[in-house]
C-alpha cells in the first residue's frame, strides 16, 4: 500500500510509490510493444551493477513476494504488460540547476564512465535490440527520416547526412563497443539535494544498447552544450571527467564532437 503519482517515461508507464513507512520505490509498466528479452536485459544489466559495483547508485530491482524479478498484469482491453518495481534513486535532476558548474560537469563525466566501465564485461542476448537512439544503426543515413523535419533543420541535411553516412558512422563501427546506459542526459543524472556539484546517481536505463562506447560520453557531454553561456567548456570538463575514469582513444576523441551532433540530430526527427 501507499500513495502513487505518475512521472514521466518514453516508452513505460512510471509511477513513484510511497509506502506508509515513508520508503519510495517506481513501477514501471512496460508498453504492450515491449520484447520480454528487452526488458530482461535492462533488469539484468541492474543486477550486475549491483553486484559488481554496489557504490554506483542506480536503481534496484525490487522482487516479487514470489521472489519473481518482474510481474505481470492485463489491461483493460486484454493486454498483457509486463510489470516491475525499482528503488527509487534520491536526488534532483541536474536540468534543474540553472548554471551548472564545471565541477558537476567533470562529475557528470566521473559518474556516466564509472557506470560504462562497470558495465564493460556485461553482456546479454537482447545487448543488440533495434534502438533509434542508437548512433551507429545508421537511421540518420536515411533520407526519409529528415523530411520529418521543419524547413530550417532540413536546410541542414545537405552538410549533416553525406557527412554522417560516409565518415562518422564507418567510423564508429570500427570503434570497441560495449553495452552503454545510452542516455545520460540531464533529466537522468541527479544530484544531491542542496549540493548542486555532487551527483547522486543515474536512472533511466531503458535505452541501453551495445553501441560504440564514445557515444555514451557524447551523449552525456551534449547535455552540457545546450543553454549554457560557454558550452565548449561545459561539455571538455564532461568530457575530461569521463577521460579520467575510462580512457578514451584519441579516435575516439576525434569523434566526440560528431556523436555530439549526429546524437542532436536523431532528438530533432525522432
Amino acid at each position: 500500500q501507499g500513495d502513487i503519482k505518475p512521472l514521466e517515461g518514453e516508452r513505460d508507464q512510471n509511477f513513484r510509490v510511497t509506502a506508509s513507512d515513508g520508503k519510495r520505490f517506481v513501477l514501471k509498466i512496460s508498453s504492450a510493444g515491449e520484447e520480454p528479452e528487452v526488458v530482461d536485459f535492462q533488469i539484468r544489466a541492474l543486477e550486475y551493477l549491483r553486484s559488481n559495483a554496489p557504490e554506483i547508485n542506480v536503481p534496484q530491482v525490487q522482487r516479487t513476494g514470489n521472489g519473481e524479478l518482474t510481474g505481470a498484469l492485463t489491461s483493460a482491453a486484454g493486454v498483457k504488460h509486463m510489470v516491475r518495481m525499482l528503488s527509487y534513486v534520491e536526488g534532483v535532476p541536474l536540468s534543474t540547476i540553472a548554471a551548472p558548474s564545471l565541477t558537476v560537469a567533470r562529475n557528470a563525466g566521473i559518474f556516466q564512465a564509472g557506470v560504462a566501465q562497470s558495465l564493460a564485461n556485461f553482456e546479454h542476448p537482447a545487448e543488440d535490440h533495434y534502438l533509434v537512439w542508437n548512433m551507429s544503426n545508421g537511421l540518420i543515413e536515411d533520407p526519409a527520416l529528415w523530411k520529418f523535419g521543419k524547413q530550417d533543420i532540413r536546410a541542414f541535411e545537405g552538410r549533416l547526412r553525406p557527412h554522417f553516412a560516409g565518415h562518422v558512422i564507418p567510423a564508429l563501427r570500427e570503434l570497441r563497443s560495449q553495452v552503454i546506459h545510452s542516455d545520460g542526459h540531464q533529466d537522468n543524472l541527479l544530484v544531491a539535494e542542496g549540493q548542486p556539484d555532487e551527483i547522486a546517481g543515474l536512472i533511466d536505463f531503458g535505452d541501453m544498447v551495445r553501441a560504440p562506447l564514445v557515444c555514451d560520453a557524447a551523449i552525456m557531454a551534449l547535455g552540457f552544450a545546450g543553454d549554457a553561456q560557454d558550452p565548449v567548456k561545459l561539455s571538455a570538463a564532461a568530457i575530461a571527467g569521463f577521460n579520467e575514469v575510462y580512457p578514451l582513444t584519441r579516435v575516439e576523441c576525434d569523434l566526440l564532437y560528431d556523436g555530439m551532433v549526429m546524437r542532436e540530430a536523431l532528438s530533432v526527427y525522432c
